[in-house]
């Protein structure tokens, strides 16, 4: 009788938990998170102290096109990214292999935080200009169990693509490179 209540308690403990948690999907990069979909990654420097860091994203950040309302606050950066658009051509891909809203600018709001010689980019509420500006990215991914808010992302070839190219464009666009970590202008 003992075991049949604990084993009851923890059935009934661990579905109290998943229900309360925070539900993430993963796939290059980009995650759903409570239903919103976001791009993070880290990049790491050696040899720069994180002052070194900040002072460098400082200098670079305002003056990369696509950039705006670049500022810093304790630690982070923040601001948007408008008007990008991802060259998938030049990372081997062509236009029948991506979905039709990769083809046109992409938008959204940048969070950078700083921590010793790292830096995490976060890129949220990501929009595009597109033929469907609204819900266009959700098509990445779908909604696999309503009462846990889970989430899985599309497997088709041509979303694990787009991904694909949007994270080296996004990758080669907030990679700090040796000339400006060693330029000391």
């Amino acid at each position: 009788m003992k075991k049949l209540i604990i084993i009851n308690l923890i059935i009934f403990l661990s579905t109290f938990h998943l229900s309360f948690s925070q539900n993430i999907a993963e796939q290059s990069n980009f995650f759903v998170e409570n239903g919103e979909l976001q791009y993070r990654k880290v990049f790491e420097i050696e040899g720069i102290s994180e002052g070194d860091l900040i002072v460098k994203l400082n200098s670079y950040l305002p003056s990369v096109s696509g950039f705006s309302e670049i500022t810093f606050n304790g630690g982070a950066f923040t601001g948007n990214l408008n008007d990008f658009t991802v060259d998938f051509e030049k990372y081997g891909g062509r236009t029948r292999d991506i979905f039709l809203q990769l083809q046109f600018p992409i938008y959204s709001k940048i969070l950078i935080q700083v921590k010793d010689n790292r830096y995490r980019v976060i890129l949220s509420d990501i929009k595009g200009r597109g033929p469907n500006p609204i819900g266009e990215f959700e098509y990445f991914y779908t909604l696999t169990d309503r009462k846990l808010n889970n989430h899985s992302f599309n497997q088709k070839e041509i979303v694990i693509n787009g991904m694909n190219y949007m994270d080296q464009a996004f990758t080669e666009k907030f990679t700090l490179t040796e000339s400006q970590i060693e330029d000391d202008w």
